[in-house]
């Protein structure tokens, strides 16, 4: 038996070992063949490191994003490399998370941060899409698939807060108060592309799009919604049926003519949550109809009889019209905006004896 081992370094540092064995004979290992070896093992140390070089670019910059810009290798990227593509903008970010980590010391505040990306990173990548960048506890992702961005992108919110649930398992058992999060997902065509200047460069996303998803995100802590999604990722949703709908409201965004009409994925709630919604979807549905046709008294009859159907098992919210309100916009039963805008429709919604005001952000 012959066995003969060398190592492979790069600049001094181990990275690995050569090692070959021969069980037939005790001399099979020449000193020509060891020559051999010994110019073989620089060769493989080289691919090695550039092996390791390529993997730990794709943790900085995605290979997709590469692609969208039609590069394959980051040393061929310019400054303003643009193209335009259909994408799913998709926003996440933690509820209350300064009050969360005041708790924690610096290091275990970045640990803590770690341990949850870990689990909500796999949902995004494993379902098609790319992070694009980490602001603070936000993730910000892209999901680029022709014709099946929407779909993978509402998918992969769903998966983040099942993954989010397995991570609060081990986080409340050790004391800690439960992480919750909000997502924004919309589609739209935006310009990925370089920026920066001529010693510092960034591959980005810009357009419209983006800032709308920015902008459902934040209104997931209005309406304590885990998951809101557009009305222009519903409509490129290629089977909408796999998701329980429901709209949550219409919101007026900067540059536009028209109102956005938003919905919650009930699928991302937890079932207290999601089966009580289900069971009311349609008066809901109904109710809406009647608020944006300002129909005071048609919505204060669906808004009633959503509130009974909620009493049987929780108590219905008491106080102030004002109070009343918030509490449905809060369990998501009514759409979100400033109580009191429409205060010409209280005398009827009184008579009702439905909350008044409330808006949809029209």
């Amino acid at each position: 038996m012959s066995a003969l081992c060398a190592p492979i370094t790069h600049q001094g540092r181990p990275l690995g070992v050569l090692y070959f064995e021969n069980d037939l004979s005790s001399a099979a290992f020449t000193a020509d063949r060891v020559r051999v070896l010994e110019v073989l093992a620089p060769t493989l140390a080289v691919s090695i490191r550039n092996v390791r070089l390529l993997e730990a670019q794709t943790r900085f910059v995605p290979m997709q994003f590469l692609r969208s810009l039609g590069r394959d290798d980051i040393v061929d990227v310019d400054l303003g490399d643009h193209e335009l593509k259909e994408v799913s903008i998709f926003f996440s970010d933690i509820w209350g998370y300064t009050p969360l980590v005041e708790k924690l010391g610096a290091g275990e505040s970045l640990s803590f941060l770690n341990r949850y990306f870990a689990h909500a990173e796999p949902a995004i990548t494993e379902g098609g899409g790319f992070i694009d960048t980490y602001v603070g506890d936000g993730v910000m992702a892209l999901f680029d698939a022709a014709s099946l961005n929407a779909q993978h992108a509402v998918q992969a919110g769903v998966a983040m807060h099942r993954g989010l649930e397995r991570f609060n398992g081990a986080w409340v058992s050790g004391g800690q108060d439960p992480v919750r999060t909000g997502i924004g997902i919309n589609t739209g065509v935006v310009t990925m592309s370089t920026i920066g200047g001529l010693h510092s460069l960034k591959c980005g996303v810009v357009g419209d799009a983006v800032n709308v998803a920015s902008r459902l995100e934040r209104l997931t802590r209005r309406t304590r919604s885990r998951l809101l999604v557009s009305d222009e990722t519903v409509q490129r949703l290629q089977n909408p049926a796999a998701f329980a709908l429901r709209r949550a409201g219409r919101v007026r965004v900067k540059g536009r003519h028209q109102p956005l009409v938003i919905y919650e994925v009930l699928d991302a709630e937890p079932a207290s949550v999601r089966e009580p919604r289900l069971r009311t979807l349609a008066t809901h549905e109904a109710a809406l109809d009647a608020y944006f046709a300002a129909d005071v008294r048609a919505r204060a009859r669906g808004l009633r009889r959503v509130r009974r159907r909620r009493a049987r098992a929780t108590p219905s919210p008491a106080g102030s019209r004002r109070a009343r309100w918030e509490a449905l916009v809060r369990d998501g039963e009514a759409p979100p905006g400033r109580v009191g805008r429409h205060r010409r429709y209280s005398a009827s919604a009184r008579r009702a004896g439905t909350p008044a005001g409330g808006g949809g952000g029209r």
